[in-house]
């Protein structure tokens, strides 16, 4: 993140414009996006689309590349009672335009006395999100991003505008829900189906213990443990393990803490449910140091309004955590009868060894992302790529057909960058052959931040340019 590391919020890192495209379309219409999808079309630039940037990844950048910004698209419209909604589980529509982050959307809907489902931090873009697939703390109850939506209005690799649907180019719009952004098309807006006002109450907890002791990892199991049961009573949310908080700043202490989402439970019922929980942690048998407890419950009456209030600056303090927490710190998703889990650990990996990852915070650089990040539907993906983008204008890592491409790093920039995997720093080299009418062949390239001397059928269409 931070455009390949040049960039980190921090006094002590240099800042430098590396990793930064070299032209920006600040797109506001959907003209400007066709302008920019035909250009690098026809030229071979790399093209990067970017919404906010938040992108663990780093495909919403590129050093050298032109970027498509469209967070000048900014919109939101609630149609109450929509047919399409109902049929699809739902009691209204919301359109949102692909600049729109959750936080915002949160509280217009949150206004009409609905709920949609969203990311977990509000400062989130609606449109990345949703195509790697979109969990939020209520997926749990309504499913993923990618199952809220209806429709979406899209610019493809042709530089033309569709409306996809199920009805409407269905394997576009399969393959865009989920199949991973920057990919198939640039996304203009999507409409999504929304949910009656949710009350409930929020779990907030912290149990801390001696940081890297014994007792911090039967603390972690015996929480472990207790999460399907957790689960079953419905608590969704996130919760987090660092057996060395004192690497954030917060104490020398290890930590477990996070917040649980009890939708349509009043105060006796979440008590009667985290009271256990609470009361095994504070006599544990097996604690060979103290454990501390601690947590607070409020309720909420429209948890969209709650949400954006309540989680306004997470992106910023979680901004600022420092680099070397990578490996102290485990970040999990509770919901749906699973754990997510963001982390390196190949101890971890080796318990659930045929387990996926979410791709929106995968590394780059895993080896294994085509099982991991999209599984058996991957080359169902590749053909839908092959389909609506035969000449790679869409192109990032780790993204379907990026591996369709020979890379060579760039000669200026040091290997260790290259090694990272960021996909940042890529040079494509789209080579073009034209005949001339006399008849001579001329052997050209364009080159920009990304390699690509087609492998396979990915690169069959630079053959007719």
């Amino acid at each position: 993140m931070y455009n390949d590391e040049t960039c980190l919020p921090t006094a002590k890192t240099p800042c430098s414009t590396a990793g930064y495209p070299a032209y920006v379309i600040e797109a506001e219409t959907a003209t400007d996006v066709q302008a920019g999808v035909r250009f690098a079309r026809d030229t071979g630039v790399r093209l990067i689309v970017k919404g906010t940037g938040h992108d663990v990844s780093g495909r919403s950048a590129g050093a050298g590349s032109l970027s498509i910004w469209t967070h000048r698209f900014q919109g939101i419209d609630v149609k109450m009672n929509d047919p399409v909604a109902v049929k699809n589980g739902g009691v209204a529509s919301v359109k949102l335009e692909a600049g729109m982050v959750w936080g915002d959307v949160y509280k217009a809907v949150g206004k009409s006395n609905l709920t949609v489902i969203g990311g977990a931090d509000p400062h989130v873009g609606v449109g990345g999100w949703m195509q790697g697939g979109g969990h939020g703390p209520l997926s749990s109850l309504y499913g993923l991003g990618a199952d809220q939506v209806l429709e979406m209005e899209v610019v493809t690799a042709d530089g033309e505008c569709r409306n996809i649907s199920p009805e409407s180019n269905p394997e576009l719009f399969w393959a865009m829900r989920g199949g991973g952004p920057s990919s198939f098309a640039v996304m203009l807006s999507m409409t999504v189906k929304a949910y009656p006002r949710l009350a409930g109450h929020q779990y907030g907890f912290q149990y801390n213990t001696t940081a890297s002791s014994d007792t911090f990892w039967d603390l972690t199991a015996n929480f472990s443990s207790r999460l399907p049961t957790l689960n079953d009573h419905g608590a969704m949310g996130y919760y987090y393990f660092e057996q060395d908080a004192g690497l954030a700043n917060r104490s020398s202490a290890a930590a477990i803490y996070g917040t649980f989402i009890f939708p349509n439970k009043n105060r006796p019922e979440v008590d009667a449910i985290t009271k256990p929980l609470e009361d095994s942690l504070r006599s544990a048998p097996w604690a060979r140091e103290p454990v501390y407890v601690g947590s607070k419950t409020v309720g909420f009456d429209n948890f969209m309004q709650f949400w954006a209030a309540t989680n306004a600056a997470e992106s910023a303090l979680e901004s600022q955590m420092p680099s070397q927490l990578e490996d102290q710190t485990q970040f999990c998703l509770l919901g749906g009868g699973h754990m997510h889990i963001l982390c390196k650990s190949p101890a971890l990996r080796s318990l659930a060894p045929k387990s996926g990852a979410y791709a929106n915070e995968g590394d780059p650089s895993n080896s294994n992302w085509k099982a991991e990040y999209f599984g058996e539907p991957y080359e169902r993906l590749l053909d839908v790529k092959s389909k609506w983008d035969p000449l790679g204008v869409f192109w990032c890592k780790p993204c379907v057909g990026f591996d369709e491409w020979n890379i060579k790093p760039l000669n200026n920039v040091h290997q260790d960058v290259n090694d990272r995997g960021i996909g940042q720093d890529l040079v494509r080299r789209f080579l073009k052959t034209c005949t001339m009418n006399s008849g001579i062949t001329i052997l050209y390239s364009l080159i920009f931040r990304v390699d690509a001397t087609p492998k396979s059928k990915m690169g069959e269409g630079l053959r007719s340019m």
